[in-house]
């Protein structure tokens, strides 16, 4: 025990020497952590990490952080970051601290000194129209077009017309513009194999450009528009683990749906109709429900992800599910699936979130509760034997697939990802439905030894 003390105390004592020139790091304590265990990294008070409620997580006798019981996922302190940063000589630890525990704490870029001159990015200089139609042709023709069809063939295909065409400082330049450089970000995250014809795309530029004319959007007129160009910026910060920003974005996304009525169901005589069929008005009605749907799907991960309440209430929209998504759920079905995830799953997600986790299931008895576990455990068989086999997920990770039907997949290379993500979050969900235990941050003031079985 001398010896560990001794090394973390040369440990500390060289994390000081190096972090001493910069005056903004937070230096480490100079005496030994074990010692020193009544400051900053102190446990239970007058508890020790033997006796001390179950979910939280001790090291060396330092409490680092708890593990999030409405989803199993370990979220540390700040304390508990920095004191594994020394540990690891991890120099940027003490740079996240002022991030949400479960945000992305590693940007490929900085974005604050571009608000600090917001006047070194031409909002209004965008790229060559030739390049954005073969952005926008190679994004078409991939999968990533199905599960996210937030820019339309015919619709999008208007905003770029629109955008290359008015030249002046209008409101309607700021909207299309911002629809131009939040689409090209968000065609950087298709993994599709890009034309070698498709020019160098500077993503910092555009991502930067995408967000100052933000403020214009929430400030404008609600339009198709700018609930593309909003959700587009959300897909990709959401692809680079910025779920606290994706957040805030949703819950302005989600009012301009509402009030453009995506909420509500067209209709079924709309969607039976064909394409060609269809005009203007109805392809832009039919397009705001799919972005209704990625929003909803979206939402429901995020509340699942973090504990906080969803954005969309389903007592205020009408989900009724589309054509497509019956016949892509079809055993026959060929092709790529439309929508990410799977909307069914997300709708067990959301009774799962008010069933378990919401303010008045803390006032439910025992007894309620295990009825409703025991109902959403129905739920989530009904919707996993009613999948094809090959989309079905397994009970559990010990059934093994089919070595045949593996190696002929593999040859195949035609390994649907959006498959194998709909496996994960049915085990996910199947985690975080069963509590045996009230999340920590709902109980407040309560005892933390209070138990659900």
């Amino acid at each position: 025990m001398a010896r560990i003390e001794r090394l973390l105390a040369e440990n500390i004592k060289r994390k000081n020497e190096i972090s001493h020139a910069s005056s903004q790091r937070t230096k480490p304590p100079a005496e030994n952590p074990i010692a020193h265990s009544t400051d900053r990294f102190q446990g239970l008070e007058g508890q020790s990490p033997a006796s001390s409620p179950a979910g939280l997580i001790y090291c060396a006798g330092y409490r680092l952080g708890d593990i999030g019981l409405f989803h199993g996922i370990p979220f540390l302190s700040g304390d508990g970051q920095q004191w594994i940063g020394i540990r690891s000589d991890d120099e940027t630890s003490a740079d996240c601290e002022a991030s949400p525990l479960w945000h992305n704490q590693r940007q490929p870029w900085s974005t604050f000194p571009s608000f600090i001159n917001p006047s070194r990015w031409d909002v209004t200089a965008l790229l060559p129209l030739a390049s954005v139609e073969k952005f926008l042709a190679n994004y078409l023709k991939s999968p990533f077009s199905e599960a996210f069809p937030i820019a339309d063939r015919v619709l999008f295909s208007k905003v770029i017309e629109r955008a290359y065409t008015q030249q002046d400082s209008s409101r309607d330049s700021c909207t299309t513009n911002a629809c131009i450089f939040a689409f090209l970000a968000f065609a950087s995250l298709n993994a599709y194999p890009a034309d070698t014809s498709l020019p160098p795309l500077d993503e910092e530029q555009c991502i930067t450009a995408a967000q100052l004319l933000v403020p214009d959007l929430l400030d404008a007129r609600p339009s198709t528009e700018i609930v593309d160009a909003l959700l587009m910026f959300a897909v990709y910060q959401f692809g680079c683990g910025n779920v606290h920003v994706v957040d805030i974005l949703l819950s302005a996304i989600v009012r301009f749906l509402f009030m453009l009525g995506a909420h509500l169901y067209p209709g079924e005589e709309m969607e039976s109709l064909s394409t060609e069929a269809l005009t203007l008005e109805m392809r832009n009605i039919l397009h705001l429900r799919d972005d209704f749907w990625i929003c909803y799907v979206l939402d429901k991960e995020i509340t699942f992800r973090t504990g906080r309440p969803p954005i969309i209430n389903d007592n205020s929209c009408d989900l009724t599910f589309p054509k497509y998504y019956w016949k892509q759920s079809d055993a026959n079905f060929k092709g790529f699936r439309r929508l990410p995830g799977d909307l069914r799953l997300s709708t067990i997600k959301s009774k799962a979130y008010e069933k378990l986790y919401s303010p008045s299931a803390l006032r439910k008895v025992d007894a309620e509760i295990l009825k409703d576990i025991r109902e959403l455990d129905e739920m989530l068989e009904n919707w996993r034997q009613s999948l094809p086999l090959d989309r079905r997920p397994a009970l559990s990770v010990t059934q093994l697939p089919n070595k045949s039907n593996e190696i002929e997949r593999e040859a195949s290379l035609d390994f649907d990802i959006s498959v194998f993500l709909v496996k994960l979050e049915y085990h996910h969900c199947m985690t975080t439905h069963s509590p045996g235990e009230q999340p920590l941050y709902q109980l407040g003031a309560q005892s933390p030894d209070r138990r659900r079985t």
